[in-house]
């Protein structure tokens, strides 16, 4: 009986409408903590910001700082950085009150940029970026120079916003009046190729030693733009505080990224799209890519078919989907490439191993640090997954 639970739950899961499973299942993870100061004056919007935000989101009186900064907001496309401590760009001229509200946050040193624009709370409670129309940023030059500044052509600063809130800088949002509108990254991508990672997890999950995010990361160091887009929240319990800052990297939820806006963006023809998680909302963004001029590869991993890996998502006609359209067949374990061969009818497959990173650990070594307890022997230790 219990060997023909699984049969029974393939066989009748492509019949109950997503929405539905959607509606009974639990999130698959919790959401991550986000280090954003909400500055609002009205009680009554302090009570409903609180009520949609998680308690990693502080609610602030404006009348809480102090004079802020005398800073000029300058256009996106002619930033002056001489002798500046502070950088202040706006999409649109500020009125003298709209730009007192943007700086006055900067008055608390423990802020490092201020956004002033319309915003919700959507997105805060499920560990995405909060909906933010960035109308004028302003920045600490660290923070600035860390970041490599705006990126080129970021007219809307959607890219500005998107590297400050995912190196998780501490921010302070200031919202105005009215709905934020969608608001994609326009700055075009320059770079020897463009690729897509497209898996599971974020990618500082498991410290980033999960494969896909180490060939995202050895991507962008041989002169990739790198788009990294996970279906899932991480799993963790405690935000570890780990952030990965490269100009050339982005990073998105599956529900956030648009891939139509993202091939308007591309300026190079070298395009890469890695697929490490062979689910139904992955395959329509893949499939979107391939037609865009995005060579697909399938990368083999583990054997999803198995319910302690691919548990409810898995079905394998839709791992046939990725299977058939792949350019390139790769797998993690010589197990996993006869499993690519004999479902392919005998493709190619590259077997690509895990490895160590080298960039990492052939270094000079280092002290071993102070809160681990001395003994006699060698010290061994493990960083990644199982």
């Amino acid at each position: 009986m219990a060997a023909m639970i699984p049969r029974l739950r393939r066989l009748l899961r492509p019949l109950i409408p997503d929405r539905l499973i959607a509606r009974v299942r639990p999130a698959p993870s919790p959401a991550g903590s986000l280090n954003v100061d909400v500055v609002v004056a009205a009680a009554e919007d302090r009570e409903q910001w609180l009520e949609a935000t998680p308690d990693t989101v502080r609610i602030v009186d404006p009348d809480a700082y102090g004079p802020g900064p005398d800073v000029s907001i300058q256009h996106p496309g002619k930033v002056d950085l001489h002798g500046a401590d502070i950088v202040a760009v706006g999409a649109r001229p500020l009125s003298t009150a709209e730009a007192a509200q943007l700086l006055a946050p900067l008055s608390d040193p423990e802020v490092v940029a201020s956004v002033w624009g319309a915003a919700s709370a959507d997105g805060f409670l499920t560990g995405r970026l909060p909906k933010v129309q960035s109308d004028a940023i302003a920045v600490r030059r660290p923070a600035w120079d860390e970041l490599g500044g705006m990126p080129p052509g970021d007219v809307n600063l959607a890219g500005l916003f998107t590297r400050l809130a995912q190196a998780g800088h501490h921010l302070a949002v200031v919202p105005r009046p009215g709905s934020p509108a969608p608001q994609l990254r326009v700055d075009p991508v320059r770079a020897v190729g463009a690729a897509v990672v497209l898996a599971a997890v974020p990618l500082h999950d498991v410290g980033g030693g999960f494969r896909g995010a180490q060939i995202a990361m050895e991507l962008c160091r041989r002169g990739f733009h790198v788009t990294y887009v996970a279906q899932y929240t991480s799993g963790h319990s405690v935000d570890l505080g780990l952030r990965f800052i490269h100009p050339r990297l982005e990073e998105y939820r599956l529900d956030d990224f648009d891939p139509v806006a993202h091939v308007n963006r591309l300026e190079t023809d070298l395009r890469l799209a890695l697929v490490e998680i062979p689910s139904s909302p992955v395959w329509a963004v893949a499939h979107r890519l391939s037609r865009s001029g995005f060579r697909l590869a399938y990368d083999l991993i583990d054997d999803w078919s198995d319910d302690a890996l691919g548990g409810w998502w898995y079905r394998p006609e839709v791992e046939d989907q990725f299977i058939a359209a792949a350019d390139t067949l790769m797998a993690s374990a010589r197990l996993l490439v006869r499993n690519l061969q004999e479902r392919s009818g005998g493709r190619p497959v590259a077997y690509v191993p895990n490895g160590v990173n080298q960039n990492m650990f052939a270094g000079v070594p280092t002290e071993v640090p102070g809160d681990i307890p001395g003994g006699v022997g060698p010290l061994l230790s493990y960083h990644g997954s199982l």
